[in-house]
C-alpha cells in the first residue's frame, strides 16, 4: 500500500513537472495542493525541489513575491546542504544529487538576490567587530610583555578563527530567521508539507 502511494505521487509530480509550462495555472496550483497532503513517507530532495520550484512559480504568477521567495529560500537551503556536506540536514529528507536545470537557477537568482547583498552587510560588519576585539587583544597582551611577533601572529589567529566560526553560523541563523518570517505569506497546504523539514 505504502509503496503504491509512493509510486502515484511520483508519477504525478512528474506530470506536474513535464506540463509545468502547458498546464493552466489555476488548475496546476489546486493539483500541487492536493499532492502535498499526500506525500511519500520519505521524501527525497530531488521531489522536494521540483514541488517548492513549482508552488514558487504559482506563487509568482499570482503576484505573492514573499511566497515564492519562501520556496525560493527552501530550495537554495537543499542546495546548500549538497555542497556543504558538514552542514546539518534536515532529518525528513532523503538527500540526492540534485542537479538545477537552468529554469531553477533563474529562479533562484532573481528570487535571492538579496542574499548576496546581506551576506555581504554580515561579513562587513564580523570584520569590524573582530578587528576591534583583535586590536584590543593586541594592546592588553603587549602591556603583559609579549613578543611582538608571537602577540601579532596570536591576534591574526584570533581574527582567522573568529571570521570561519561566526561567518557561517550568522548566514544560517539569518537565513533561518528569514525563512521563517515568510511562513505567513504561504498556503497552509504547503506548511504543512513543509513542517517536518523546516523543523526536522
Amino acid at each position: 500500500m505504502e509503496q503504491q502511494m509512493n509510486e502515484r505521487f511520483d508519477r504525478e509530480l512528474d506530470r506536474l513537472w513535464n506540463d509545468r509550462h502547458d498546464a493552466a495555472m489555476e488548475t496546476q496550483h489546486a493539483e500541487l495542493k492536493e499532492l502535498m497532503t499526500h506525500p511519500k513517507e520519505m521524501l527525497d530532495s530531488v521531489s522536494y525541489v521540483k514541488i517548492m520550484y513549482l508552488m514558487g512559480k504559482c506563487y509568482e504568477k499570482q503576484g505573492n513575491s514573499n511566497a515564492s521567495r519562501y520556496c525560493a529560500m527552501r530550495i537554495f537551503m537543499v542546495l546548500d546542504c549538497l555542497k556543504h556536506k558538514y552542514r546539518k540536514r534536515p532529518r525528513f529528507l532523503k538527500f540526492q544529487e540534485v542537479e538545477p536545470d537552468e529554469e531553477i537557477i533563474a529562479f533562484l537568482k532573481e528570487r535571492l538576490a538579496f542574499l548576496a547583498q546581506t551576506y555581504r552587510f554580515i561579513q562587513t560588519r564580523l570584520w569590524m567587530l573582530l578587528g576591534v576585539i583583535c586590536v584590543v587583544e593586541w594592546l592588553i597582551v603587549w602591556q603583559l610583555g609579549v613578543s611582538l611577533w608571537i602577540n601579532t601572529l596570536f591576534s591574526v589567529l584570533l581574527f582567522l578563527f573568529g571570521y570561519f566560526l561566526l561567518y557561517r553560523r550568522l548566514k544560517d541563523r539569518f537565513h533561518d530567521r528569514q525563512t521563517k518570517a515568510l511562513l505567513p505569506y504561504i498556503e497552509e497546504e504547503l506548511k504543512e508539507f513543509d513542517r517536518p523539514i523546516l523543523y526536522g
